[in-house]
């Protein structure tokens, strides 16, 4: 009966933000006490609204508190913070400011993030070379996005030589990662459109 359903459902839903709460009295304690991890996780927890109501101001707050702290994770995310203006106001040069400082401690998504800034010129002069070393980087590590701009890169010559074993070699690795796969008739690459 649908009835039943929805009190069921009811019930998970009110579980589900009953463990939340409880996750973020938790973390917000340990946080409040100065310990990075729980200052990043309860910045996530304010950002998505999980146990809390979703507040992008005291996100970014606890996100700078962990970056200070020097986590690379938390870099990132408040990178992404000041590159959207979510809680803050937008400002793409403290985004590149906080991606550098994350790229240089190897977080990948930040090496990809800071590939897009100096591929756009976006908080910072626009660099295509300086692009593809970060992507470079992040590519190896694995990150998909990078390995998808990377194999562009390389199919177009912009900040490299063009190598189109690489850009074909890239853009398999992509693919992998998201269970696509390439016509091995496709390979010859065509961007003169």
């Amino acid at each position: 009966n649908d009835s039943s359903k929805s009190e069921q459902s009811s019930q998970v839903n009110g579980d589900t933000f009953a463990k939340q709460k409880k996750e973020f009295e938790s973390v917000r304690a340990k946080a409040e006490n100065g310990e990075g991890a729980y200052q990043l996780r309860l910045g996530y927890l304010y950002e998505f609204g999980r146990g809390v109501p979703m507040n992008w101001q005291k996100a970014v707050e606890w996100y700078e508190k962990a970056a200070n702290q020097g986590l690379p994770e938390a870099q990132f995310n408040l990178g992404n913070m000041y590159s959207e203006g979510k809680g803050c106001k937008k400002d793409s040069e403290k985004a590149v400011k906080y991606w550098t400082d994350a790229a240089e401690q190897d977080e990948p998504n930040a090496q990809f993030n800071l590939g897009w800034a100096y591929n756009r010129g976006e908080g910072c002069e626009k660099n295509e070379v300086k692009a593809v070393e970060w992507w470079a980087k992040a590519a190896a590590k694995g990150q998909a996005e990078a390995q998808s701009s990377l194999g562009y890169a390389y199919a177009t010559g912009k900040g490299c030589e063009v190598d189109t074993a690489k850009a074909i070699e890239m853009t398999e690795e992509c693919c992998k990662k998201y269970g696509f796969q390439i016509n091995p008739r496709a390979k010859v690459m065509d961007l003169s459109v």
